[in-house]
Formats: C-alpha cells, structure tokens, sequence
C-alpha cells in the first residue's frame, strides 16, 4: 500500500487497515514471540537436563574403566580398553559442549576467574589425547610434542576449565570465547 502524499486524493477506507485489524495483528506477534520464546526456554532446559542425565551414567563409565585398566588385563583387552576408554571421553566432551552451548543460549554460562597455571593445564590436555593417540598407534609425549615456554607466567587469572575445553576442541565456534587468561601479576 503506497503512502499517502498531499494533494493525492485519500485512499478509500477499505484499502486501509482499521485500528482493530492492527490491534489484533500486533497481538498475534506478541503472542508469537511470546510462544517462540517459551518454545527456545524449553529446548535448553531440555538439552540441560537432557546432558546432566547422560553425562551421569557415562562418568559411572569412565570411572569403573579406570577401575579395569588398574586390573591385570592382556594387552589386546588393554588395547580395547584405551579404545572404549577414548570414545567415552569424547563422548562426554560432546555432551560437556552441547550443556555448555545451552547454557551460553540461556545466559547462564559462567566463567571464573581464578589463579591457574596455564602450563599444568596444557600438560592436562595433552594427558587427555595421549591414550587416544596410543590406541592409533601414536606417541605422544609432553616433553617432545608440547613445548611450554619457559618465559610463561607461573600463575594466570581465567577459567581453566574453560582453557582445558578450548584447547581440546578441534574447531570451536567463532562467536564463542570460553576463556581468557592473563598474568595473575597484573
């Protein structure tokens, strides 16, 4: 419908929208963001508790196969072990991503703010792939395939945990920064 401009002779009044026509529509958006937004609050809910479900059983996984890989296995039940053991984690780490995206959506993701050492962490995330590396046949070492700058900063303020996920995560999105660390000095 084109704007009405001076001089112009006035559109009918059926070509018009009457008041209560535009009452209603704007009453029907309301009730549509309204419902889209219930709709966005229930699929994170249900993706939160959805992910604490299984991450329950599968930590009781990992844990026991802890438990079995300090038994006296042969070394093909240890290779298969490793494999399990490595799936696993990957699969919680999956799941720890999908908790973490549902709470980034609903604004409950919390970051700390803490003392760390950066290079205890880098040793954790290389302690994390090396049973996964070991089962393709792969060493990986700390001393040769993780060089720590001497130079490095003995304590940093951030979030290690988030620090830890990062540096697993092949690809993480690019709108997303878990983490960021600076001298605990400054």
């Amino acid at each position: 419908m084109a704007a009405h401009t001076p001089g112009d002779p006035e559109p009918e009044a059926a070509d018009r929208p009457s008041r209560s026509a535009i009452s209603i529509l704007n009453r029907y958006q309301r009730a549509l963001l309204h419902a889209a937004d219930t709709a966005n609050q229930a699929k994170s809910a249900f993706l939160a508790t959805m992910s604490h479900e299984i991450r329950t059983p599968l930590n009781a996984i990992l844990g026991n196969l802890e438990l079995l890989e300090r038994s006296g296995l042969s070394a093909a039940q240890r290779e298969r072990l490793r494999a399990v053991t490595s799936s696993s984690a990957t699969l919680l780490d999956i799941i720890n991503a999908i908790l973490d995206f549902s709470k980034v959506e609903s604004g409950q993701m919390s970051v700390e703010s803490i003392p760390f050492d950066l290079a205890e962490a880098a040793r954790q995330v290389i302690a994390v792939f090396t049973p996964a590396a070991q089962a393709k046949g792969l060493e990986l070492e700390l001393e040769l395939d993780c060089i720590i700058d001497d130079g490095l900063a003995p304590r940093y303020l951030g979030d290690p945990t988030r620090v830890r996920e990062t540096s697993r995560r092949q690809e993480a999105p690019p709108d997303c920064a878990y983490a960021s660390a600076i001298p605990a000095s400054a």
